[in-house]
């Protein structure tokens, strides 16, 4: 994976559930209607990486600059569920594997 200034390229895992600043996330309601998704270990937003409309594009962490790319849907699906839809590409975070 390419490096660019401010991006991390931290592939996300899953990993054991620990209280960790690492796997805890500031969820915030923002103007547009959208949700930010901040990490509070890096400060960084969850963002779909240069921009893609691809499925299986990767999301990074990056800093947060308001862009569609970082705003986030958050849909309730009635059974205790909810799915993470990015506003710029309309796909929904999805895990590989």
């Amino acid at each position: 994976m390419v490096t660019l200034p401010g991006r991390s390229t931290t592939v996300f895992t899953l990993f054991n559930r620990l209280t960790v600043a690492t796997q805890k996330w500031m969820i915030t309601l923002q103007s547009d209607g959208y949700y930010s998704v901040i990490n509070l270990n890096s400060g960084k937003a969850l963002e779909v990486f240069d921009w893609s409309t691809a499925n299986g594009a990767n999301v990074v962490q990056y800093e947060d600059n308001g862009l569609a790319s970082q705003r986030w849907q958050i849909n309730e699906l009635g059974d205790g569920s909810v799915s993470f839809i990015n506003k710029h590409s309309g796909k929904a975070l999805d895990l590989y594997g």
